[in-house]
């Protein structure tokens, strides 16, 4: 989790950059080394924005099961 603005994305999914290119290398037969980075795992990385309102609506909830549902909520 993130302190991010309020009006910034709640949820934001990357790839690393450098791992998303090797592995381009790799599947395009860049040689040098580089078909150890084609079987890599692909690695995320997640950040959860704490200021955005869904965020705090889901962290206030008061039980498990309205925080599973507001998760799952796909219209805000």
């Amino acid at each position: 989790m993130e302190s991010l603005p309020v009006d910034e994305l709640p949820v934001t999914i990357t790839l690393n950059r450098f791992m998303r290119r090797m592995k381009d290398m790799s599947h395009l037969g860049g040689g040098g080394g580089m078909a150890m980075f084609g079987e890599f795992p692909m690695n995320y990385n997640v950040v959860v924005n704490a200021n955005h309102h869904l965020t705090q609506k889901i962290l206030s909830a008061t039980s498990e099961e309205e925080q599973k549902r507001l998760v799952r909520h796909t219209t805000t």
